[in-house]
């Protein structure tokens, strides 16, 4: 029984065709299903033009190099099989001459020993609504002349039916052909030993798989893949995108030099936050990966320690992590700046004594032009100041020792690890079909283990491959520390109240009772605890919700999953100190490609011994403290009106607006107003833009509307960090901007 049969037979047909083969009929290839007790049936159909065929010599020919061919069911439905063939003319010169026997086509074979380690299978679906009671695994090799083996695991319920261990490993001396191409396809099936009272005659199928063994031929030099190389989802385009962005980085900064701009590095903004997800269809791969790559790329420019290293204190993201933050959209006053400097690059190329616009120097979010009230005025950048920001609100002592990741701009941890301990095949149960309304396959589990094809016989090696030792199960404590989540989707509206769900197995937490409220950037501090056993159930789920009053079901945004046996069973993550480094976990949701936002956390595996004499983490946020930002505005000058009557205006964040009296009748633009503004702010801010104090100038008319004459903004999220750690309650900041 198996679904990769091995045939090695060829069928002679001696008819006659016309010359023009393109006239000639199709040669017909039909699979059939044979049963013992009833009639045989027929599973798939091929119709092989003659266009198609080599045409031979002479009947002593070399024989055609075969092709996979996709085969159609019986009603000419494409389906996902194919068959291994090729088809060749051979001129007669009449109807009767006979021709030679055919040679052979079993290819050269070599012995070859078939090693699976089998560590059980994962999140089994139940089939016509009864759970799994006690599956077993049967796994087929295929050989010519039926020399295949087979061997099955002992049927398990250990922790659960869903997730049962096997821990056997079973070797298998087989013929293996020399050519990768003949390479058989090894069937693994699930069934479920125990149910009820047709136990022993008929065991249901719970899910199947067919697993392709070329690549898994050590004399196979151009695909093979060596055990335990199974990379991460997107691990390997994660370090081909941080090379690109280093290319990328250099070439631009040659580029630069060679058009005179050494003097001042220009960084242009990126992209909005939102980004594509590795698609699973390879139909669909190749649409996607030059968008999604670009898009990444601008991604990890913008967290390089280049563009971090070139940025002047903080870059504005809220608590403990400064360095992981995307989507925040550019600083008005930074993009102007930008475009001044192109601008006079152009026109003065090769001066080097001008100055470089002075007077725009005033317009750049990262420099003040501080005053006195003599009048005497010099220009400064943050930078070149004496003065050292913080980089976030408060120094949180959990957040010590596990920054290191983000710091180097990781984001999911299996970026780090890159490997897989084990390999994992998806379990399948249907038909398919092309019509996805009219298909029934669908994935309804997983089977874990590590499938070797060596060239001599495993039992001689001194120390096994994966020791089973290692898999003995134990009951651990699984936490899960989640610090804030940023860039959320809404799913409906523009906000959301997100709160957090997480799934281990059977057991279900959530923080539903303590949801934030109107928040794509919520501050969820939020600490799940877990007993489970490993191996076991695995899979653990993270889904961010949006908590609705009024309807039963909570919408999902987004979700994410980490596998607890890849991560213990992982010599990397054993490797890493006590102290698990913070990782950035994109969420997604089946419905849609882009990404839904990004969770902050990090995950603790620990002996459950262990977990008793360490109690966990304390998650807290920065600590809320009450400040009064004073403003003196004392006059304006250079107004491009004769006359007007003048008044600013002024608020912070989603503060109260608040305005100076009126200048009436103000000749030259001098206006002045001598007036004193406070603005009462609670620190920390939920997101760098509201640390922007905003100023606008307006000439009041009292028969129609007031017109604005210009409006500026002056970013102060450097100075609330500053005066927040040090929790000095004054902070003279003396500035003068220009209204644009």
């Amino acid at each position: 029984m198996t679904t990769a049969p091995l045939f090695y037979e060829t069928l002679e047909f001696h008819e006659m065709l016309p010359l023009d083969v393109r006239f000639g009929p199709d040669i017909v290839v039909q699979v059939w299903d044979r049963d013992v007790f009833s009639s045989n049936t027929p599973r798939a159909l091929l119709r092989f033009p003659l266009t198609k065929c080599h045409v031979l010599a002479s009947e002593g020919s070399k024989i055609p190099s075969p092709s996979w061919e996709n085969l159609t069911s019986i009603g000419a439905e494409p389906i996902s099989s194919q068959i291994l063939m090729s088809a060749a003319l051979i001129r007669k010169r009449d109807l009767s001459e006979r021709l030679g026997r055919s040679e052979c086509i079993i290819p050269q074979m070599r012995q070859a020993w078939v090693e699976i380690t089998c560590v059980g299978v994962r999140q089994l679906k139940a089939h016509r609504l009864r759970a799994p009671q006690e599956p077993c695994v049967r796994i087929d090799v295929p050989a010519p002349n039926d020399r295949g083996n087979c061997f099955r695991t002992q049927p398990s319920s250990v922790p659960s039916g869903r997730n049962a261990n096997f821990l056997e490993r079973k070797v298998m001396a087989i013929d293996m052909p020399e050519n990768p191409l003949y390479a058989p396809n090894l069937d693994l099936r699930v069934y479920d030993a125990r149910v009820g009272i047709s136990a022993g005659l008929h065991k249901r199928l719970l899910g199947a798989s067919s697993i392709d063994l070329s690549s898994k031929l050590p004399w196979n030099s151009e695909a093979f893949v060596a055990p335990q190389t199974e990379l991460f989802s997107g691990s390997d385009v994660w370090q081909q995108e941080k090379e690109r962005n280093e290319e990328s980085h250099l070439r631009t900064q040659s580029e630069l030099l060679g058009s005179g701009l050494s003097q001042w590095t220009i960084k242009y903004p990126g992209d909005a936050g939102l980004q594509f997800r590795e698609r699973l269809d390879s139909n669909h791969e190749d649409d996607y990966d030059e968008f999604e790559c670009d898009v990444e790329h601008l991604e990890l420019e913008r967290h390089s320690p280049d563009a971090l290293s070139s940025m002047p204190g903080d870059s504005g993201t809220g608590a403990f992590d400064p360095m992981i933050l995307s989507g925040l959209p550019m600083i008005h006053e930074d993009v102007i700046f930008r475009e001044k400097q192109i601008q006079f690059a152009e026109k003065f190329p090769l001066d080097e004594d001008i100055t470089p616009f002075p007077e725009m120097i005033n317009a750049s979010s990262t420099s003040t032009e501080y005053s006195t009230l003599l009048g005497s005025q010099a220009s400064y950048k943050l930078s070149e100041l004496p003065i050292s920001f913080p980089s976030q609100w408060a120094a949180a002592e959990y957040i010590e020792g596990r920054e290191w990741w983000t710091k180097q701009g990781g984001r999911e941890l299996e970026n780090h690890l890159k490997t897989k301990p084990f390999e994992t095949y998806k379990l399948f149960r249907g038909k398919f079909h092309p019509n996805a309304s009219k298909s029934t396959l669908r994935c309804v589990g997983v089977f874990k283990g590590i499938l070797r094809v060596l060239e001599t016989n495993p039992s001689c090696e001194k120390e096994p491959f994966f020791p089973l030792q290692i898999l003995s199960s134990a009951i651990y404590t699984v936490r899960l520390y989640i610090i804030r989540g940023s860039n959320l989707q809404p799913v409906n509206g523009n906000s959301a109240d997100p709160y957090l769900r997480v799934k281990l197995g059977t057991d279900i937490q959530d923080s539903r009772s303590s949801h934030c409220t109107r928040t794509l950037k919520p501050e969820f501090y939020e600490t799940f605890e877990f007993r489970t056993v490993i191996p076991g159930p695995s899979l653990l789920k993270v889904q961010v919700r949006d908590w609705n009053r009024f309807y039963p079901v909570h919408e999902i945004i987004g979700q994410t999953e980490i596998d607890l046996e890849d991560r213990w069973f992982h010599y990397g993550w054993q490797k890493l100190d006590r102290l698990k480094p913070i990782e950035i976990r994109s969420l997604h949701k089946d419905t849609s490609p882009i990404i839904q936002g990004q969770l902050h956390l990090w995950l603790e595996i620990r002996p459950e011994a262990e977990a008793h004499r360490e109690p966990p983490v304390e998650l807290h946020g920065p600590k809320k403290q009450k400040f009064e930002l004073r403003i003196v505005c004392w006059k304006s000058r250079d107004v491009p009106f004769d006359m007007g009557d003048y008044f600013a205006e002024f608020w912070i964040g989603d503060s109260r607006k608040q305005k100076t009296d009126v200048h009436w009748r103000c000749r030259n633009g001098q206006a002045s107003w001598n007036w004193r503004i406070k603005i009462p702010i609670e620190l920390p801010l939920d997101s760098p833009e509201k640390g922007r104090l905003m100023l606008q100038l307006w000439d009041q008319d009292v028969i129609k509307w007031n017109e604005v004459i210009g409006d500026t903004q002056v970013d102060l999220y450097r100075w609330f960090l500053k005066a927040a750690n040090e929790g000095r309650q004054k902070r003279d900041i003396w500035a003068q901007h220009r209204f644009e």
